[in-house]
């Protein structure tokens, strides 16, 4: 038996390149505008309860109208549903702001902890100078979040940037 091994041309893939445009314009959005990006974002989430909410009270009426059954699951489901879909809407901008302390203040307690571990650890003098290091970067950057902007989301418009200039690179490289 011969077997033919046929060797296909060289095709590039144009939705990573599509994706990658994708991500750089995230990127870019998450690191100067990343607070009305995630209002933006619990608005969305809360028109996607609130619909949900809605459609659960349309079948509690349909099914009490045709089926004449009272389901209290889907009266219930659909009040809350309605009622959690308008409070994320109406205080998205609240919810983010409670986002981003929680954020800065995630970032801080690292760096506290970070400072516990040089001070249990503060024999080993390169680990002593990395801990306190990183304890005061994660401070600062907590601190940063709590009272300025975001970081932790500029981080990730950042890197959402870098992976997609590589990725579009390394299409056009090939």
């Amino acid at each position: 038996m011969k077997v033919t091994v046929i060797k296909g041309k060289n095709v590039k893939d144009n939705s990573s390149l599509i994706y990658s445009f994708i991500m750089l314009v995230f990127g870019f959005i998450l690191l100067f505008n990343a607070e009305q990006f995630i209002t933006t974002l619990f608005i969305i989430f809360g028109a996607l309860i609130l619909v949900s909410g809605i459609f659960r009270f349309y079948q509690y009426i349909k099914q009490k109208k045709e089926l004449n059954i009272e389901d209290s699951n889907a009266l219930l489901s659909g009040v809350c549903g309605c009622a959690v879909g308008l409070l994320t809407i109406f205080l998205s901008s609240i919810l983010n702001n409670a986002l981003q302390i929680i954020t800065g203040l995630w970032l801080f307690m690292i760096g506290l902890n970070k400072i516990k571990q040089a001070i249990l650890f503060q024999e080993e003098q390169t680990f002593l100078i990395q801990n306190i290091l990183g304890a005061i970067i994660f401070i600062t950057l907590g601190i940063y979040s709590i009272f300025a902007k975001n970081v932790l989301f500029m981080i990730v418009g950042i890197f959402l940037i870098i992976t997609a200039v590589v990725d579009i690179l390394q299409f056009y490289k090939k």
